[in-house]
């Protein structure tokens, strides 16, 4: 049963993703956010940009600007109360502040745990202001119209690669799934892949029997990870709905 899982699971990301030809392999630009000149500190998850719209942990930024943020697992909703309400659903396009609609270029959704969202349209909605800095990757917060990198601001350093940390077999139902090598070459489910990760990004390379150079190879899968002790985390990039977790074996 776990083998036709695999098969079919592996399918599936072949048929959705056939159009991708490269493997990621160099890390992005961190993002900074900055509420009136100040950096927001995130604790583990940091904001990642789906679909060319910026999204960010709800919880760090409006903790910053004063709201108080409350999670009800049981309706998928986070709600912020400050000087105003605001209630925002997990995969709807659709928030209210205090009690009208408004409704977002892309939903809500979770990623590494944390609620993401895209900011422009919330914050517009409480009575602030946004601008992005793509020199420097930086989200600007701001309570006047226009906001500005400060004078003498330093963009964050792009992370070193984190491909080591990975290295080591990955067991998922009980059983080894991902066996992911130092060099970059792996299995999974016993198929031979190519992996790369960095700046929380993994990509990997289902490639039976035909793996060459990163770089160079058919068919890629990328993927949101968060590590934590023995556990793996991934989130699929396209469908973010889709989440799996593995134990280090």
């Amino acid at each position: 049963m776990k083998k036709i899982l695999a098969i079919i699971l592996t399918l599936t990301l072949f048929l959705l993703l056939l159009p991708g030809l490269s493997v990621t392999a160099n890390a992005p630009a961190p993002i900074s956010v900055l509420i009136e000149g100040q950096r927001v500190a995130f604790a583990d998850q940091n904001p990642v940009i789906i679909d060319g719209r910026t999204l960010v942990p709800v919880r760090g930024v409006f903790e910053d600007l004063g709201f108080t943020v409350d999670w009800n697992p049981a309706t998928s909703q986070a709600t912020l109360t400050g000087d105003h309400v605001v209630v925002i659903t997990i995969g709807s396009s659709v928030f209210t502040t205090d009690g009208v609609s408004h409704t977002l270029d892309v939903p809500a959704q979770t990623i590494g745990g944390r609620t993401m969202l895209p900011l422009r349209l919330v914050l517009e909605s409480v009575g602030y202001y946004l601008g992005w800095d793509a020199g420097a990757s930086v989200v600007l917060i701001s309570s006047q119209p226009d906001p500005v990198l400060p004078p003498g601001f330093t963009p964050l350093p792009a992370p070193a690669p984190q491909q080591q940390n990975l290295t080591g077999t990955w067991n998922w139902l009980g059983s080894p799934y991902y066996v992911f090598n130092a060099d970059g070459r792996g299995t999974m489910y016993g198929m031979d892949i190519l992996w790369a990760a960095s700046n929380g990004i993994l990509s990997i390379c289902i490639t039976p029997g035909l793996c060459g150079t990163i770089g160079a190879c058919f068919a890629p899968s990328e993927w949101y990870y968060t590590l934590s002790g023995n556990q793996l985390t991934l989130t699929s990039r396209l469908l973010p709905d889709i989440t799996f977790t593995y134990t280090r074996g």
